[in-house]
């Protein structure tokens, strides 16, 4: 067991371990923070493999002989096992814990299969082989002390050939009650700690787009909708994520109004770090709401229409006029191929003319904001072969989708604006 070395009360270490069956040594870290703390026990362990778990969790009686049994069914040097980690019994889950474990702290549920990937190495319940870690080199205790330092240790390891097997039955339960006043005070925090995962692999937005950066990526898109009530989060816990119809409505708004509450805090910290003091890829923050200057020229039937969308809690207005302007974009262009995903938006503004035929296609989940404009009215010059002229009005209006399929077609298509041929002459 290792102590932090900022800990003030080194001693309720010991008075906690008291006299067991076993023996339990209590080392402490070299400097402060979880990195270090790993490297500490890494060191002054004595077997092949090694098992990481934290503080705050409590081991089923299985754990140890699941982790072995794994081991020794996959013995190669590369393999890692993640355990799962659920909820206390002796605690409450909230709403809000149960978001957490859905890709914001934890994200088991998405796990298909036993491949999690490296982007899954959860210190709370992982186990390696120790000579592995050696090659790797450890945890980064100097640049990522705290939040990150598994992340970080987990792509480094993945240049070596990591692969992370899922056990389920390899269980430790979570004793911490969490809530949003615990996640605001730690957004500051997970800021510092992700720009410098950034600046110290500034190739990873290339190679991973859902790292581009993350957090800030998911805050900057709360941020960016107008506030909302959240009914939907006193449902998740009985709603499956995948139910039709129901699923993404209860989640979706569960998941906009648990990231509008932490926003604030983390972009605030994010912008605090200066751009100057960063060396990697530097990300603008989001547009700033509307003045009250502003909101007070518009019209009286616009400035009804926020009203009525902020207080409703839902965007049923806004999917409305989305579902109205998609009838029309396929009503005016007969002779073009146009295909829409799920839940794709068009924002207002959208404008999509091809007289002459060509393909449009939007992957699930993309987001078109206000202001798109695409004109396809030159012919192309045969076969597949996009059209000469094509001009795209605004094509920062495209925003990134929930899903990866959105994900890659907006990549693509930012690659392609360059020579303008994101919809194709046929």
């Amino acid at each position: 067991m290792v102590a932090d070395a900022a800990d003030p009360e080194p001693d309720a270490v010991d008075r906690a371990i008291g006299t067991r069956l076993y023996p339990v040594r209590r080392l402490t870290g070299t400097r402060p923070g979880l990195s270090a703390n790993r490297n500490t026990g890494m060191r002054a362990a004595k077997a092949s493999l090694l098992l990481f778990t934290d503080n705050d969790t409590l081991a089923e009686p299985q754990l140890i002989s699941e982790h072995l049994d794994w081991h020794r069914r996959h013995p190669g040097d590369e393999v890692a096992v993640l355990g799962h980690v659920r909820w206390a019994r002796e605690i409450k889950v909230t709403p809000f814990m149960h978001w957490l474990d859905h890709g914001f702290q934890f994200d088991f549920p998405n796990i298909r299969g036993i491949e999690a990937g490296w982007g899954r190495f959860y210190g709370a319940n992982v186990s390696v082989k120790r000579a592995f870690v050696e090659t790797v080199g450890g945890f980064d205790q100097e640049r990522m002390p705290y939040l990150y330092d598994d992340l970080d240790f987990a792509y480094r390891a993945s240049k070596h050939g990591l692969r992370l097997l899922y056990n389920r039955r390899a269980v430790v339960e979570h004793l911490r009650e969490m809530d949003l006043s615990y996640w605001r005070s730690r957004m500051r925090q997970v800021a510092h700690a992700e720009r410098e995962f950034m600046r110290i692999h500034p190739e990873l937005p290339e190679l991973y787009p859902d790292l581009n950066p993350y957090f800030f990526r998911r805050f900057s898109a709360a941020a960016s909708h107008p506030p909302i009530r959240g009914r939907g989060r006193h449902l998740i816990r009985l709603v499956p994520r995948r139910l039709p119809w129901l699923g993404p409505r209860v989640w979706g708004s569960a998941d906009l109004y648990f990231r509008q509450e932490l926003a604030p805090e983390f972009l605030k910290a994010w912008e605090e770090d200066s751009p100057e003091s960063a060396e990697g890829p530097v990300c603008p923050l989001p547009a700033r709401a509307r003045s009250r200057r502003e909101l007070k020229s518009m019209g009286f039937l616009r400035r009804a229409y926020r009203g009525v969308v902020r207080r409703s809690g839902y965007f049923w207005a806004p999917l409305l006029a989305s579902a109205i302007r998609k009838r029309w974009v396929l009503f005016r262009n007969p002779h073009a191929d146009i295909r829409f995903g799920r839940y794709v938006y068009l924002g207002p503004g959208f404008s999509l003319h091809m007289p002459f035929g060509g393909t449009f296609i939007a992957g699930d989940g993309a987001e078109f904001r206000r202001g798109f404009r695409c004109d396809g009215r030159a012919r192309g010059t045969g076969g597949d072969r996009p059209a000469e002229r094509l001009h795209l009005l605004r094509p920062d209006a495209v925003r990134e989708g929930r899903s990866r399929s959105a994900r890659a077609a907006c990549s693509a298509s930012r690659r392609w604006w360059s020579t303008a041929t994101t919809v194709s002459a046929t």
